[in-house]
């Protein structure tokens, strides 16, 4: 699972990587994203013009980092849902809603961290684009209607990564071997715009090339 990536806090990038910016005037994110902290991520626009104004078809919204169902107002349940794995989201009590409507979403994220436990401690090993452009991690969203507002949330894919030349170096020996679903560059606004039938084809593993692998603590995980 990865529970700690850093967020893409740069306005303009996510203009230029995404074609869309968020459009809060006090557009502030943590670098450091946990299950249950607030982040940003990208969705196909509910209207026929996007919120930036651009025409790209989607928008940036704020959410929180673990999927709330929509049959829930615990916010707690995101200590718990911030992963969805594809092998199982179509049956998932709390991913199937937000799968089966194809409420597809990007996050925009500079790193993502994976414990080495090779040594004595795990130590937390920093990943990011081996061009040094945001990653773009395929998720879903859902939409909570609590009594006085409407609560974005947010869930990041993971698929199997035994056969990875990168991620199956991470983790312990015993523990099951996953890896986020990062989309390519040229598919973003496919995924955006995929029906829920296409959204398999989607789920393909990133090439380790794409990667570059910085040792960044030696504190594990939270």
């Amino acid at each position: 699972m990865c529970s700690h990536y850093q967020a893409l806090t740069d306005r303009t990038a996510y203009l230029r990587c995404f074609g869309a910016a968020p459009v809060a005037t006090d557009f502030t994110v943590a670098v450091d994203l946990w299950p249950g902290t607030m982040g940003y991520f990208i969705r196909r626009c509910a209207s026929t013009t996007n919120a930036g104004g651009n025409g790209s078809g989607c928008e940036v919204l704020a959410g929180i980092f673990g999927l709330i169902p929509e049959w829930t107002q615990d916010l707690g349940i995101a200590r718990h849902t911030f992963n969805a794995p594809i092998e199982t989201v179509s049956q998932s009590q709390s991913f199937r809603g937000a799968w089966s409507q194809a409420r597809h979403c990007i996050i925009a994220a500079s790193a993502i961290f994976e414990p080495n436990c090779q040594g004595a401690k795990a130590i937390a090993t920093r990943i990011v684009q081996a061009d040094a452009e945001p990653l773009g991690i395929a998720g879903l969203w859902s939409a909570c209607q609590l009594p006085q507002q409407t609560i974005y949330s947010y869930t990041l894919l993971t698929m199997k990564a035994d056969a990875h030349a990168l991620m199956r170096q991470f983790r312990q020996s015993t523990a099951e071997k996953r890896m986020l679903v990062v989309l390519p560059k040229e598919r973003y606004m496919d995924w955006l715009n995929a029906p829920h039938e296409a959204s398999m084809a989607f789920m393909q593993p990133y090439a380790a090339q794409n990667f570059r692998v910085e040792i960044e603590t030696n504190e594990g995980e939270k």
